[in-house]
């Protein structure tokens, strides 16, 4: 099985559902959709993929549930929730919505880089670590930051989008900032998410340095620790060929390694076995 850690969905901002007054420029200007991310796993050979709702919209996920009512069995969900806000959340129950696998959170902009060390985020690391809700987040530049978050909710098992490299990251400059990532290297409970990549390059496929990239990643962390994502919408590339860089036989990897990167360790790290997805979490 095949499962991509990493895509969003979105609608255009409306009367009824408008976006918030301060937001990020979205991917695209043409909203993408469930059904078009369908056709584009099905045409890859992609089995599932993990909805990540996109930080423009705000804190919604009701375009991820819809999707998965709408396609049983092909997407999950990392839903958002108001870091902020301090609302009353039932973590307990955080899983009872279909799909809902876990929380993501972008500490990536001026006004959210700090609640990652001011205690902002703080009820919401400890309520996931005792229900035991993995939490994706991009925080790039403080991977010391998420290592500390690690090492005090053992329990809390954090998965690191793209390599931590910022959405405006250099081109020629992927390799070096991935240094940045050795204090995780040493937390157990943090995996990587290795999507994106070919946004950070101007290679074509098929993508040989980001290959040895992959591979020293895998080396580091263990494919154990280690997921493949693609974050479609912004995507240079054909999706097919960013898949074939974890297929074994066409990527760096052996085949334990692709099946492991591929989609087996997301299931395990998320709780999302083949035969469903809201279980309850062993």
């Amino acid at each position: 099985m095949l499962i991509d850690a990493q895509v969003h969905i979105w609608g255009a901002p409306t009367i009824t559902r408008p976006w918030p007054e301060v937001h990020g420029k979205p991917h695209r200007e043409i909203p993408y959709g469930a059904a078009e991310i369908i056709a584009q796993m099905d045409e890859a050979g992609v089995d599932r993929a993990v909805i990540v709702p996109p930080s423009w919209e705000g804190d919604r996920n009701d375009l991820a549930i819809d999707a998965v009512s709408e396609f049983p069995g092909r997407f999950g969900i990392m839903g958002r929730l108001s870091v902020p806000d301090h609302r009353s959340v039932d973590f307990a129950r955080w899983r009872s919505t279909p799909g809902m696998l876990g929380l993501r959170f972008t500490f990536h902009r001026p006004e959210m880089r700090a609640w990652l060390t001011d205690g902002s985020a703080e009820w919401i690391f400890a309520g996931a670590a005792t229900h035991g809700l993995p939490i994706m987040m991009l925080a790039p530049g403080q991977s010391p930051a998420v290592a500390d978050v690690a090492r005090r909710y053992g329990d809390l098992t954090l998965i690191v989008d793209h390599l931590n490299l910022p959405g405006e990251s250099g081109r020629t400059e992927i390799s070096e900032r991935i240094a940045a990532l050795t204090p995780l290297i040493e937390c157990e409970n943090v995996a990587i998410k290795i999507s994106a990549l070919p946004c950070y390059t101007d290679e074509r496929a098929p993508y040989p340095e980001l290959q040895l990239l992959i591979r020293r990643v895998v080396d580091a962390f263990g494919a154990d620790r280690c997921m493949w994502g693609s974050d479609i919408s912004r995507l240079p590339g054909n999706y097919a060929d960013w898949v074939n860089c974890f297929r074994e036989g066409t990527g760096p990897l052996s085949a334990s390694e692709a099946a492991k990167v591929g989609g087996a360790t997301l299931a395990r790290l998320l709780h999302w076995p083949a035969e469903g997805m809201s279980v309850p979490i062993s």
